[in-house]
């Protein structure tokens, strides 16, 4: 509160006319705040804080408007941004930028005028549920036939592509679905160009490489993804799934250049990774900080690829895609990284494989008890 901290202490930053939610049942509510090198010193009326302005303190008027907390978001993936007309830049097919399948096709088509043949027209963000349907190989046709065209659905879990891409990949009639995934096919049974996701990474893998950003590009464009987040009001995330290479990128930003707290997921790939840089003591700190392992088991709803109990409403019969990974590869998986004295942070959306994921987190919690483990599901 503002009467237990010493008078002659300064802060270098303090709002005052405003009103604060704190989120601290002890003191839910004030009209101004102090803060000194990014840490809250007090919360109080604005008469209490007078005490904390010096010579050297900005005082901002908050003319009545609301302060709250920095947000944590604790499920991102934090991607790189590069402008769209770059070698880089990606097309936003989000609600935003492309409301209908024609705004869609316009936009990848501009896109596909600034690349060279033969190379990737990557995009992001599309929701199904906007546009009646999930966009088809016949309509990403429409924006060219020279470019193989992936563009990913909001959920990450299924993405469409032209028939160029399908090509690449050999896909056709006789090609089966991959296991933890799915081909959409017409009546005649000639995938649609909709992939459910193991499917994704057959065809996306089977096309031309993508071009590489340099260290300072990708620098640039996380600087970008930060500011964004910053913009609004999210201080600390949490990447839900990693590498090293990432982790080791972002060691080299500048703090300015990444004004979040991250807590980083490494991809169960790299397990033995974090138990390396864990025995080495460099876990991290409060900045940027490891400790957890993330694994894509179950699917996803809002992709209908999760796997259900009972039938989708809109399917007959189509219960979603089974994991991967049986209850013997997930108990063994779970175990492994709860032993090691990690978080488990596992994505599971269908009610059997949310059962399948409890049973793997019961089992290693009973054999081997401990406190404030923190396993999770995604």
């Amino acid at each position: 509160t503002a009467n237990s901290l010493i008078a002659d202490d300064r802060a270098d930053l303090v709002f005052f006319g405003g009103k604060l939610i704190t989120g601290n049942p002890q003191q839910p509510a004030g009209q101004a705040i102090a803060v000194n090198d990014g840490k809250i010193l007090a919360v109080g009326t604005d008469a209490e804080i007078q005490r904390w302005i010096g010579d050297e303190t900005r005082v901002v008027d908050a003319d009545g408007r609301t302060i709250v907390p920095g947000f944590n978001d604790a499920h991102l993936h934090p991607v790189p941004i590069y402008p769209v007309s770059s070698r880089l830049g990606t097309v936003p097919c989000d609600p935003a930028h492309a409301a209908d399948l024609t705004k869609l096709i316009t936009a990848l088509r501009e896109k596909a005028d600034l690349t060279p043949n033969g190379e990737w027209i990557i995009g992001s963000g599309y929701q199904d549920t906007k546009f009646g349907r999930h966009p088809t190989r016949a309509d990403l046709d429409r924006a060219s036939t020279d470019h193989p065209i992936y563009i990913e659905h909001s959920s990450g879990h299924v993405a469409a592509v032209n028939s160029l891409a399908l090509q690449l990949a050999q896909v056709d009639t006789d090609t089966p679905d991959p296991r933890g995934g799915a081909f959409d096919r017409d009546a005649n049974g000639l995938p649609t160009g909709v992939l459910r996701e193991t499917a994704k990474q057959m065809v996306m893998n089977a096309g031309p490489p993508r071009p590489q950003a340099t260290i300072a590009e990708q620098i640039a464009g996380y600087q970008r993804c930060f500011a964004e987040y910053v913009k609004h009001g999210i201080t600390s995330i949490q990447i839900a799934g990693t590498t090293p290479d990432m982790v080791s990128l972002l060691q080299k930003m500048e703090i300015d250049s990444r004004p979040i707290r991250i807590y980083a997921m490494l991809k169960v790939d790299h397990l033995d990774d974090l138990k390396r840089i864990k025995r080495a003591g460099g876990l991290g700190d409060d900045r940027l900080r490891l400790g957890a392992i993330k694994k894509w088991f179950g699917n996803s709803l809002s992709g209908r690829t999760c796997w259900l109990y009972e039938p989708y409403a809109d399917r007959d019969g189509y219960y979603g895609i089974p994991p991967k990974d049986s209850q013997a590869e997930i108990n063994r998986q779970v175990m492994e990284i709860h032993s090691a004295g990690f978080q488990a942070c596992i994505h599971a959306n269908g009610d059997r494989e949310i059962d399948m994921l409890l049973d793997a987190y019961e089992r290693a919690l009973t054999e081997s008890p401990r406190d404030n483990h923190r396993h999770r599901i995604e």
